[in-house]
C-alpha cells in the first residue's frame, strides 16, 4: 500500500475501496455476461443497449436514450445513425419541439432484439450465479441508494 493511501482518512479509504470494487465487479459482470457472444456480429454492446432500452421503454427522445444507457449524446447520435442505416430503428423529428428527435424500434429491430435478448439475459443470469436471490435484491437496493441521478428505476 502506498504511503499516500495511509494519509487519507478511514472513510475515504473505505469509499475508495467501494468504488474500485464496484468498477471491477461491473467490468467483470459485463465481460462474463457477453462471453458466450450472444450478439454475434449483429450488434455492438452499445447498439444492443439502445435496442434494449427501446424494447422495454418504448419510443423515446434520443437524449433520454443517452441518459438511460449512460452514454454521451454524441456517442448515441453516431450509434443511432448506424442503427438507422441498418433499418433497426426509426428517427423522427418531435413535432412539438424540433430540437428533439424520437427514436423507435423498426419491425426489423424489434425482431432482432427479441431474438438476441434471451441469450444476453441468460449470460447475465449465469454471471450472477454465485449470488442468491436475497443477495441480488440487497445488491440492487444498495446500488439504488448510490444512484443519485435516478437511473436505477429502469427495471430490466
Amino acid at each position: 500500500m502506498s504511503s499516500y493511501f495511509n494519509q487519507i482518512n478511514a472513510r475515504q479509504r473505505r469509499t475508495l475501496r467501494l468504488f474500485v470494487t464496484l468498477m471491477r465487479a461491473s467490468d467483470s459482470l459485463l465481460q462474463r455476461s457477453f462471453q458466450d457472444d450472444p450478439l454475434g456480429k449483429q450488434l455492438t454492446q452499445t447498439e444492443f443497449a439502445i435496442l434494449e432500452a427501446l424494447l422495454f421503454g418504448g419510443s423515446m427522445h434520443q437524449c433520454d436514450v443517452a441518459n438511460r444507457i449512460l452514454k454521451s449524446r454524441g456517442n448515441i447520435s453516431l450509434t443511432v445513425q448506424r442503427l438507422v442505416e441498418k433499418s433497426l430503428v426509426r428517427r423522427d423529428q418531435d413535432p412539438e419541439d424540433r430540437r428533439h428527435t424520437w427514436i423507435s424500434l423498426s419491425d426489423e429491430g424489434r425482431k432482432l432484439i427479441e431474438s438476441v435478448f434471451p441469450g444476453v439475459a441468460e449470460g447475465i443470469e449465469k454471471a450472477c450465479d454465485q449470488l442468491s436471490d436475497t443477495e441480488l435484491e440487497e445488491y440492487i437496493r444498495l446500488n439504488k441508494k448510490l444512484d443519485l441521478g435516478g437511473t436505477s428505476d429502469h427495471e430490466t
